[in-house]
């Protein structure tokens, strides 16, 4: 009635991973097989587990108590793992720390079926209630595929008590996350990931998320670096253009660092317009505005127009650094935005 308080109205949750994971709500990562699905949750681990960690836009506030469980990778492999993705993180190559828990069924002493085994859930059931997330690699290994019910009331309990779980799952042939409509209406979050193998490019998409927030919906790239001995990822080009800082680039901005770039390798106003697919006289204006601000800036009488392009000469030197597969993917997307 209107006198009693909600159940659970007094909750508290916190961000682990900035602004994907929360305490208390279910993740989905779904992905082909050999995606990266397995490093990409391990990195995620780790981040979470030190604190104060990127991976891509995502950012791991306060360090947290992270279990990982996996249903089929023996402990040499997940080992060298982990090391590769420590590595590249603090430089240490001789005495890599691990900054979360491992459970890895492969490796048990004892024959546990399956993740609800009344035994195992006996076992360990107090200490999975001490950690902040749990992450299942994957789900067809550790559970019983054709009834996920009874795996999803257990998690939802458990999300009760400000657990959050990361589960990792595989995409049919459709590229859609494999099993039922139950699955979806379980998940706060659902996370599609794909290996864009032409361009060595992971590409993080959202499709699912139950509370609709605008501020994760936008999709990214990463770029998996990996050698013999680190395991790490990169932001892609685009991305460090528009998300260094909070809205460091606006669209105009970014079409401004196009133009000085293209300008830069020598193509004339009627070219740079072709390739941006805006008039001629649009370049040549923009161009011309930017010669007087030029000489506002040396009379330092405007320090909005001086912070402006301090930031333009930032994206073009970052936008040059590169190989010219990142100036034309800029170019592309800017084009594509002009025809809507």
């Amino acid at each position: 009635n209107p006198d009693t308080q909600i159940q659970g109205a007094d909750r508290k949750r916190k961000m682990l991973l900035d602004p994907v994971i929360e305490s208390g709500t279910i993740t989905w990562l779904f992905a082909a097989e050999k995606a990266g699905k397995t490093i990409l949750a391990l990195s995620i681990a780790q981040a979470i587990g030190v604190g104060n960690s990127q991976i891509g836009t995502w950012r791991s506030l306060e360090p947290q108590k992270v279990l990982y469980i996996d249903g089929e990778m023996p402990g040499d492999k997940l080992q060298s793992h982990i090391e590769k993705i420590i590595r590249a993180t603090n430089g240490d190559i001789n005495t890599p720390k691990r900054a979360f828990s491992v459970f890895l069924f492969a490796e048990s002493e004892y024959e546990y079926e399956y993740l609800l085994d009344d035994n195992w859930q006996k076992e360990y059931i107090d200490e999975l209630m001490e950690f902040d997330l749990i992450i299942l690699d994957n789900y067809y290994t550790l559970y019983d595929s054709l009834n996920p019910i009874k795996l999803i009331r257990w998690m939802k309990n458990l999300c009760r008590y400000g657990v959050a779980f990361l589960i990792l799952d595989h995409t049919n042939s459709e590229g859609k996350l494999q099993g039922s409509i139950v699955k979806k209406r379980a998940m706060d979050l659902g996370i599609k990931i794909e290996l864009l193998r032409s361009n060595n490019e992971l590409k993080i998409d959202f499709e699912s998320d139950r509370y609709g927030r605008q501020h994760i919906a936008k999709p990214f790239s990463l770029i998996p670096c990996f050698t013999s001995s680190h395991f790490s990822y990169e932001v892609s080009m685009l991305d460090k253009l528009a998300n260094d800082s909070a809205d460091r680039f606006s669209p105009e901005e970014m079409e401004l660092i196009a133009i000085l770039a293209l300008k830069k390798q020598g193509l004339e106003n009627k070219n740079v317009a072709e390739k941006l697919n805006i008039s001629q006289s649009n370049v040549s204006k923009k161009l011309e505005k930017i010669g007087r601000d030029a000489s506002l800036r040396q009379k330092r009488t405007s320090q909005q127009i001086n912070k402006l392009y301090t930031r333009i000469e930032e994206g073009v030197a970052l936008i040059l650094q590169n190989d010219n597969e990142a100036l034309e993917n800029l170019v592309e997307t800017l084009k594509n935005t002009s025809k809507h």
